[in-house]
């Protein structure tokens, strides 16, 4: 089962399809946990974005 989170920070991506502040959806078991400031943060890959969650309006 896919996981979601929202993207705080990045690295530099020439053409990237997300940025900071969207909420996407990454591959299971990816990356690593980290904890900075009493807060945990996960670091991973930009390949282990498989979608980003975009909102829309009922029709």
């Amino acid at each position: 089962k896919p996981n979601m989170g929202k993207i705080v920070n990045m690295s530099s991506i020439e053409n990237a399809e997300v940025k900071i502040g969207d909420t996407v959806i990454y591959k299971e078991y990816s990356g690593t946990e980290i904890e900075f400031e009493h807060k945990k943060y996960l670091v991973l890959p930009y390949s282990d974005i498989l979608a980003k969650v975009v909102e829309t309006e009922e029709i």
